[in-house]
């Protein structure tokens, strides 16, 4: 990723889950809600940030006819690599492993 991001985890009476700031390269997530729906926010905020980082929107970006399709083979790889750069995701979503 082109980018380091910073993580913030705090407690917040709104009802908003989470939000990524690609301008400020920032996660917030709200401990508000119970740990399996922070960690799925994190996620979801987390593909805010590999959307961000691709060119999908580029003119002639999407070759497939299949939008579905299309949004995976730009998302899939940049995941991939977010994960193999940063372990410490797999650890905190999944547990450290034993």
């Amino acid at each position: 990723m082109c980018f380091t991001y910073k993580v913030h985890f705090q407690r917040s009476n709104d009802e908003d889950h989470g939000s990524t700031d690609t301008s400020t390269k920032e996660i917030w997530i709200n401990t508000r809600f119970n740990e399996e729906i922070q960690k799925e926010t994190f996620f979801h905020e987390l593909l805010h940030v590999v959307l961000d980082d691709c060119a999908l929107l580029e003119p002639g970006a999407v070759k497939s006819t299949d939008p579905e399709e299309s949004l995976i083979r730009y998302v899939s790889p940049r995941l991939v690599l977010l994960l193999q750069e940063n372990t410490w995701i797999s650890d905190y979503v999944f547990g450290e492993a034993k």
